[in-house]
This record gives structure tokens, C-alpha cells and sequence, in this order.
């Protein structure tokens, strides 16, 4: 026993002569293994150094980790396990009869914190980990939404349709689609729905257009001007009128359609005037009235005026058949015979035209032409 003692004071002894220093490693949560690297760049390694005078230690390298030895030097020490990010090393320096102690708190790798998730049974719902049966949700071919959506996709991929809430097939659908319109007074008309009085309407313009094409004693329309795209399903109309003349414009396709333009007036350009039509193949006619805004015979007035202002107006129409494609601005500027349609304009920018009107003279009796000489302008001085 003495002899025992005795190995053991002589051990201390060494140690102290040694000049032993001590490393504790912990970290949160537990299990990560202790790694070191003389200079934070070459690769880590797990702990000891290899001149690490190891006295006493954790030779799993596990924390907690607690680990006694002699070395005379500076590293950088940190942790790793599996699942999550290697937290940044601290140095630390290993001289005689020093204590460093360590905490590193670790952070889960996404991917890890997902995989983590789901053992527990949780879904991913709108950038949250959810219990299901607390949010109700449910996950449908991979994709996590409410149970009333999956029930949603669920009857879609068998090939049904929901109508006033009731789930069917296409045929049934468009059966009672079919008893409902008729019942509240609507037809059938072009793919549509529409009321008696829009199907007339829309056939008038359709035989119109249609006239007009058949009687080939119109201007060719030239190819319609794209002025700008859209995000959207239809295309739109930008109409400009640039004659002292009542200009119509008609539209005969999926939808019939006609515009009217008072003498340097435009449509569609603002916003809120948009004009929206469905793409597809159009018959495009641009009908000159020969009136002007307020209704009088333009040709009856110039012919009055003499027989040069007669020839220049014309009410010969404009047409061609163009395809009017989704997401486009289409723009159709009148300008008057032979000419049919020129580059856009702005409404703002019309200027209208003088006449050279020869008007006759009328003649004022000479005690009108005192009176009106006496007048003087408001603010002007009384005559002396």
C-alpha cells in the first residue's frame, strides 16, 4: 500500500513538473464530437493532437468532454454531428496549468430540422410546421394543403366538374347549365350565353360586315397596328378618329362589336375605356357616316360650299379579315379616303381644320355702327 501511495505522489509530482493544462467541451445538445486544427484552416481532426501528453481523458472525444495533458500551444478547437451546421472554432491555448472551458450551442441543418418534423408528424404549411389535425390539413400527392382542396383535386383527377356545389361529369354539368339559362330567358349564341337582345345586335354587325365584304366597294384594311402587349387572355382596341366626320367601327368574330367615333374622338386609350375583345379571326370594317357630331350631311353641306370640299369627303368603307391575337394592343387610326388608316395619334395632340369660307358681307346701319364705336372696353377711361 505504501508502495501504492507512494507511484501516486510520485504521478502528481510529475504532473505538476509537467505543467498540465485542462479542456472542457460542452455543447447543446450533448453527443458532438470534439475536433481541432492548429491553425483554423487545415482540415479538423478529432481530439487529441497527436503531441498531446494525454494524462487523463474522454477518449470518445464526445461532449461533455473533459480531457487532462501537457502541450504547449495555441489551436482552434470545435464540435460537428451529423444533422447539424459546424459551429465557428475558438481558440484556445494549451500552456502549463491553464483551464479551458467551451460551450457551443448547434444549429439543425434544414434539412435535418424538416426530416425532424416530420417524425414528429407535422406538415409544412404555408412556410409553418403544423399538426395536421390542428390546422386541417392533409398532404395530397405531395403537396400540403386543406382537406377540402384535396377533396377538390381528388374529384378533378377522376375527370369531374363542380357545379353549385355538387360534383359531376362535364355532360351533366353543361345539361343543367343548359335547363338553368334557358329557363332565366337566355340562348345559345356563338359558344355563349347571351340575352335575345345581344344575339340580334351581334347579327346585325355580323351581316353588315358581312355585306360589305360581299359587295368589295371598300378600301383594303391594312394590317392592324400592334402597339404594345398585355398579360392577358383578350385583345384590346385603341380607336382613333381623325376626320371631322362620325367614324363606326365594327367588329364580326367570336364577339360582335361596334364603336362609334365622334370627329376627333378616340377609344380604348385610357384605362377605364378599354375596348376587350376575344382572340380570333375578325372581319374588321371601318364605316365613315358622312355626318358630323351633331347629324348634318356633311356631303349636302360641302356641296352647298362648292364642288373641291365636295370630293374631299369620302364614305366609302375600310375592311379586312386579321387574326387578333391574346395579349395584344391594337390600334386603328381613320384618317380619311385613300389614306384609310395612318400611325396612332394622341387625342390630345388633334388639331382641327380651318375652313376658307368666303362669307358674305352684311351690312350695318350707320346709327348700329355709332353705337357700337361708343362702346369702350370694361376698365377703359370715359372719352374726353
Amino acid at each position: 500500500m505504501r508502495n501504492a501511495g507512494l507511484v501516486v505522489a510520485l504521478g502528481l509530482i510529475v504532473m505538476a513538473a509537467a505543467g498540465c493544462s485542462r479542456l472542457a467541451v460542452e455543447s447543446n445538445p450533448p453527443g458532438a464530437q470534439v475536433v481541432w486544427s492548429p491553425d483554423g484552416v487545415q482540415p479538423y481532426q478529432p481530439w487529441p493532437p497527436g503531441s498531446w501528453e494525454l494524462v487523463s481523458s474522454n477518449r470518445e472525444g464526445v461532449t461533455p468532454f473533459r480531457s487532462t495533458g501537457g502541450y504547449r500551444d495555441s489551436v482552434f478547437v470545435t464540435v460537428e454531428k451529423e444533422g447539424y451546421r459546424r459551429p465557428m472554432p475558438k481558440l484556445v491555448q494549451l500552456y502549463g496549468f491553464r483551464r479551458e472551458s467551451l460551450h457551443f450551442d448547434l444549429q439543425e441543418t434544414p434539412d435535418a430540422f424538416a426530416a425532424r418534423m416530420r417524425e414528429e408528424g407535422r406538415l409544412l404549411y404555408q412556410g409553418e410546421w403544423v399538426d395536421p389535425d390542428e390546422a386541417g390539413v392533409v398532404e395530397y400527392q405531395g403537396v400540403v394543403m386543406t382537406r377540402d382542396e384535396a377533396h377538390r383535386q381528388e374529384q378533378l383527377a377522376q375527370g369531374l366538374v363542380e357545379y353549385d356545389g355538387e360534383w359531376m361529369t362535364p355532360e351533366e354539368a353543361d345539361e343543367r347549365e343548359t335547363e338553368r339559362r334557358l329557363a332565366e330567358g337566355y340562348v345559345r349564341f356563338k359558344g355563349r350565353w347571351v340575352t335575345e337582345e345581344v344575339m340580334e345586335e351581334e347579327m346585325r354587325i355580323d351581316e353588315e360586315v358581312a355585306s360589305i365584304a360581299e359587295e368589295a366597294d371598300y378600301y383594303d384594311l391594312p394590317s392592324p397596328r400592334v402597339v404594345g402587349r398585355q398579360l392577358i387572355a383578350d385583345a384590346q382596341m385603341q380607336l382613333y378618329n381623325s376626320t371631322g366626320q362620325v367614324v363606326r367601327f365594327l367588329f364580326s368574330g367570336p364577339v360582335s362589336r361596334e364603336v362609334t367615333l365622334a370627329p376627333y374622338r378616340s377609344r380604348g386609350v385610357r384605362t377605364e375605356d378599354r375596348i376587350i375583345l376575344p382572340p380570333g379571326e375578325y372581319g374588321i370594317a371601318i364605316v365613315p357616316t358622312g355626318r358630323d357630331g351633331s347629324g348634318r350631311d356633311l356631303r349636302e353641306l360641302a356641296e352647298r360650299l362648292g364642288g373641291e370640299h365636295a370630293a374631299a369627303l369620302s364614305t366609302d368603307p375600310v375592311y379586312g379579315a386579321w387574326e387578333l391575337s391574346a395579349g395584344t394592343q391594337v390600334s386603328f387610326n381613320y384618317a380619311g379616303a385613300g389614306t384609310a388608316l395612318d400611325a396612332p395619334i394622341d387625342d390630345t395632340d388633334i388639331v382641327v381644320p380651318e375652313f376658307d369660307i368666303d362669307a358674305p358681307e352684311i351690312e350695318i346701319p350707320e346709327f348700329e355702327r355709332r353705337q357700337q364705336q361708343g362702346r369702350r372696353p370694361p376698365g377703359a377711361p370715359p372719352q374726353q
